[in-house]
């Protein structure tokens, strides 16, 4: 029996608003789905929105992951009876749903309990109630709130405002002064008269982020799927993983796993399992003292850090320091591309790659 693997990328938007994605996120989903690829059996379906086949990524024969077999909305009828499972990258409603049209197994946490998982109000509070609240991160109301709490020199080296979910980096703001710019305001202004609420906090200094990646059962406790080294671009985003790090500082990294571990419990107790990576930082603070905040986001649903986790074992078994990397050209000479260059006739722009 095989399993379906749905690779809703947009996974906060889709939380967000149920609604079609914009073309562009479209594209972006299709471009990353051929990526689950090494997360699957043979055997198994990967969900498509157009026909595809991996004929531009001739890679996939040397690793032996030619085997998959990748489907449209149209096939799954015809295919019910061979999935055994289905396996979103996260659960929301637009998967409840398909999987509800298509009668396919939907084994999932409740919609409710997903929804409190990923809420940056349940980060925050975990933080608060758990002993390691990052000082200066605030809930933001109205511009009010914002231009008041600018005043304070927490904020002096610059500031960071987020949506209440993640977006992967796109429901965000960032600024190295205190000052807001006409843009930032009309930014959180929009937000905030819809009935948002937006997340204040400092701009740190970073060490170095870590990717944490849990797998938290129905019952039972909590265990580490793998540590991982999580590397962002300056505006925040996703840029890189770096599989079985050397050298993580000891003190830190243990530390966070135990604030962590805590925190895992907590969300079980909400109701919520199946895949959660959660990334945490380890920071210098103003008076260069090494701090730690081991919660920096909770994301319930499957993470590129996982995932780099099985293209690093299918191109470089076994091995210590292997970068799972997103960039649209090549990182270096020897890196192993993990997209393939077209679909659809159109260039991959978003490509991904394996290398040491």
């Amino acid at each position: 029996m095989s399993t379906l693997w749905i690779g809703n990328f947009c996974f906060e938007d889709e939380l967000e608003s149920p609604k079609t994605l914009p073309r562009t996120l479209q594209r972006l989903e299709e471009e990353l789905t051929p990526c689950l690829i090494a997360a699957s059996q043979p055997g198994d379906f990967i969900l498509t929105r157009t026909p595809w086949t991996p004929e531009s990524w001739p890679e996939l024969e040397a690793m032996g992951l030619a085997d998959r077999t990748f489907v449209t909305i149209e096939e799954l009828r015809d295919l019910r009876p061979s999935i055994e499972r289905t396996q979103p990258w996260g659960w929301t409603q637009p998967a409840q749903e398909l999987c509800k049209k298509y009668q396919l197994p939907a084994h999932s946490p409740s919609a409710q309990s997903v929804r409190v998982v990923n809420s940056r109000r349940t980060s925050r509070q975990l933080s608060i109630d758990l002993g390691c609240p990052l000082p200066g991160e605030i809930i933001l109301e109205s511009i009010a709130d914002l231009t008041s709490a600018l005043t304070s020199k927490l904020y002096e080296n610059g500031f960071v405002i987020k949506t209440e979910l993640g977006q992967s980096g796109r429901g965000q703001i960032r600024s190295e002064t205190p000052g807001l710019t006409d843009s930032q305001v009309a930014w959180a202004k929009k937000r905030l008269q819809a009935g948002q609420r937006l997340f204040l906090e400092p701009r740190l200094t970073p060490i170095l982020e870590l990717g944490i990646q849990w797998d938290i059962p129905e019952t039972g406790d909590p265990v580490i799927f793998a540590v991982t080294q999580l590397k962002s671009s300056p505006q925040g985003r996703y840029a890189q993983t770096i599989v079985h790090p050397n050298d993580l500082p000891e003190e830190p990294t243990t530390a966070v796993l135990s604030f962590q571990s805590q925190a895992v419990q907590r969300l079980q107790a909400e109701g919520y399992f199946g895949s959660v990576g959660i990334d945490a930082m380890i920071y210098q603070s103003p008076d260069n003292e090494i701090q730690i905040r081991p919660l920096q986001d909770i994301n319930g649903r499957w993470t590129m850090g996982r995932l780099a986790c099985f293209w690093a074992q299918h191109c470089f078994p076994n091995r210590k320091n292997v970068r799972w990397t997103h960039a649209r050209e090549t990182p270096t000479p020897s890196a192993i591309r993990t997209s393939p260059t077209r679909i659809n006739e159109q260039p991959v722009d978003h490509a991904t790659w394996c290398h040491e």
